[in-house]
């Protein structure tokens, strides 16, 4: 889908293109990237490449437009992984602003909403800027959900060690994963953009440049905790599984061990040899007592040993 907005105050909806707006475009289909390509002269391999989900964050310049590749977080709630990222492409001339996403993001929304801002704001570069500013922060925004789920995961397998708890604490540690390795490449763009020749580092809101290298450091020293976290969290809950599981083994094979002591005596007094109580009325007896007394000094010596 392709939408049209002017890039002036509260960015009024345009039918067509024209200049100095902003084209939107989420979801493409092969018809509308083909007409970008065509309209606005654009590399059919870059445009390919911003629909490859496992791209990472770049810049590249051909003619008047700087062609940037951003890493964006979403939100899947139907997906077994809830939050991913995914690759949004920032096309900058002097004139137009271009962003496609193979997703429905949530980052030009909050671009849209937004009713202060200067003209500055608005040139092609801090364009860029406050797009990953935004970025930035909706990670933070995300990063807090998946810690405050994890948490509630730890409540639960605190009650109840079960898979299916360790499996959504599993997912929470994979889009942590995502998450890191997408600001991390989301950095270095960054970076690149502060020392490329191919910015007018004049027209570049400093600010604002400051701000988003802030919130990108804070995301990502944030993700490296959670997960970390949640690492040792799954290795603690492992460990007292295993422990769980010894101490059962190690009761039953007690519990087989006792069990047997009477089985032993019962089979050596039922073969046929003499064993001097075969003409004694009181010789069954007499086998059941002494089972039962060498079983229960069996169980006293286990439970002394904390073998029970």
């Amino acid at each position: 889908m392709i939408r049209y907005v002017k890039l002036e105050k509260r960015f009024p909806e345009i039918s067509a293109w024209e200049k100095n707006s902003w084209i939107i475009v989420n979801a493409p289909r092969q018809h509308e990237i083909h007409h970008l390509i065509k309209k606005f002269g654009l590399p059919r391999d870059f445009m390919e490449d911003i629909l490859d989900p496992d791209e990472r964050a770049r810049t590249e310049r051909s003619g008047e437009w700087s062609m940037n590749i951003v890493r964006v977080p979403i939100y899947t709630p139907v997906n077994q992984v809830p939050y991913a990222t995914v690759t949004m492409g920032v096309l900058l001339s002097p004139h137009t602003v271009i962003t496609i996403c193979r997703e429905n993001e949530r980052i030009s929304k909050r671009i849209l909403s937004l009713t202060q801002f200067t003209p500055e704001l608005l040139l092609p570069h801090n364009f860029l800027l406050n797009l990953m500013h935004h970025t930035a922060q909706k990670y933070l925004a995300y990063l807090k959900r998946i810690n405050i789920q994890a948490n509630r995961i730890e409540d639960e397998l605190q009650l109840s060690t079960k898979n299916e708890e360790l499996r959504k604490l599993l997912r929470m540690e994979k889009c942590l994963v995502y998450f890191l390795a997408s600001m991390k490449s989301n950095e270095l763009l960054l970076h690149k953009l502060r020392s490329t020749q191919f910015v007018d580092h004049s027209l570049l809101d400093q600010e604002l440049l400051e701000d988003v290298r802030i919130e990108m450091q804070q995301a990502i020293e944030m993700a490296k905790i959670y997960s970390e976290v949640q690492n040792n969290m799954m290795q603690a809950f492992s460990n007292v599984i295993s422990n769980n599981l010894n101490n059962v083994m190690k009761q039953l094979t007690s519990i087989t061990i006792i069990l047997m002591i009477p089985t032993l005596i019962a089979s050596f007094y039922g073969m046929n040899t003499v064993n001097f109580l075969e003409e004694s009325k009181l010789g069954f007896v007499t086998i059941i007592f002494v089972s039962i007394l060498i079983t229960v000094l069996g169980f006293w010596w286990f439970r002394r040993k904390n073998l029970f």
